[in-house]
């Protein structure tokens, strides 16, 4: 019999392979196979992504009758096709042109872990205490036995330790929130979805980070490669030659291998494994060399394309929302749109009730939530 967690692992892998990697050509890192090969549909669904990006549900519809989709689905139990939808419309909110983050291409871990990594870049202002709009995760329960079965795989599954609601794993776009010691948002739970809150305003630009607990890179994070330990000298950073970039991805890559896990005294401490979610060292390319390099967008910092003037994210994002990343109004004004923003807007209105959907207009002090401020309930392990 499949469990939540298998079908959730299926849901995720096939939507980030479709909204993800064949939008943005990324390879995301996924907890299952795809089962569909979705590349030749990459023109069809930016083309969609283009005309309903501010209509939500239209944009679900439109992805749900792609033939590929409606014959995946066709073979399956309606509680998959449930969460299938569900979870589809976690990852279409990040298109709306009111989502303020967009994941992007993580080129200081990438430079190294010598992997693809990725990171969410907020792409306008952010005030403190607020609701990251549209950027959510879906939770599902786990059982002990399939904590240990995720930890002895050495998988990349993002997972909540609650003292009062168990173990869960979460996946969705707000997984791609790095750690960081000196970290500007946290975690707020939403019924069956995971949303980031703000602790600080987070500029246009900026990271969006997490922490991911005390002692989550070792002992005291004596293991912790995020920019700020850099910064600090701290963590992996505290007995390292900062010059000496050959040791310190030695150490790093060490750390991988060994799966080194969190042991200390605190038994509220959860267990902990290395992650590709990690944020650590830059790269110390010349500045002529990224100048040849990047992107001729100066709010980008990716390599551009080969004979081209601007990297595959920005050229993909101009087709989007006919506009130079990151912004996402469009530069010609038409009743249409007009249109659809008034009708997403009264759809997501309906949905709030009772939906499992963060909405920013909800009261958050009317709502259950667990934030990662308070450790000794809740941790986060990626495994």
């Amino acid at each position: 019999m499949t469990s939540d967690l298998e079908r959730l692992s299926e849901c995720d892998s096939i939507i980030s392979n479709i909204l993800i990697d064949a939008v943005w050509g990324f390879t995301v890192v996924k907890t299952a196979q795809p089962k569909l090969d979705v590349a030749p549909l990459k023109d069809f669904v930016i083309d969609v992504i283009a005309q309903y990006n501010y209509n939500t549900h239209k944009l679900n519809e439109q992805l749900l009758s792609m033939q590929l989709i409606r014959d995946y689905l066709r073979r399956k139990r309606i509680v998959y096709k449930d969460l299938f939808k569900q979870h589809l419309h976690v990852y279409s909110l990040l298109f709306h042109p009111s989502t303020p983050v967009v994941v992007k291409f993580n080129s200081r871990l990438s430079n190294l872990t010598q992997k693809e990594e990725y990171c969410l870049i907020a792409t306008r202002t952010i005030p403190k205490n607020t609701p990251i709009k549209n950027c959510l995760a879906t939770l599902t329960r786990i059982t002990a036995k399939q904590d240990q079965d995720l930890t002895d795989m050495n998988n990349d599954w993002s997972v909540l330790c609650s003292l009062s609601t168990g173990t869960r794993i979460f996946l969705g776009p707000a997984r791609f929130a790095n750690h960081d010691c000196d970290y500007n948002c946290q975690l707020e739970r939403n019924k069956d979805h995971i949303n980031l809150v703000t602790r600080r305003e987070i500029r246009k630009g900026d990271e969006v980070l997490l922490n991911y607990g005390p002692h989550y890179f070792g002992d005291k994070n004596e293991n912790c490669f995020c920019q700020t330990c850099e910064d600090r000298g701290d963590g992996a950073f505290q007995h390292l030659n900062k010059a000496n970039e050959n040791q310190l991805r030695t150490r790093f890559n060490s750390y991988i291998r060994s799966n080194t896990r969190s042991s200390t005294n605190n038994s509220d401490s959860p267990k902990s494994s290395a992650s590709s979610s990690l944020t650590p060292l830059s790269s110390h390319s010349s500045l002529d060399e990224l100048d040849d390099l990047l992107c001729d967008n100066d709010m980008c910092t990716s390599d551009k394309l080969v004979g081209e003037k601007e990297c595959h994210t920005c050229i993909v994002h101009r087709r989007i929302y006919q506009n130079t990343w990151p912004k996402r109004s469009r530069l010609i004004s038409t009743t249409e749109a007009l249109k659809e923003m008034d009708a997403s807007e009264s759809d997501s209105s309906d949905n709030d009730q009772g939906s499992d959907y963060m909405s920013p207009n909800i009261q958050t002090s009317k709502h259950p939530h667990i934030r990662t401020s308070k450790l000794e309930s809740l941790n986060i392990h990626l495994i």
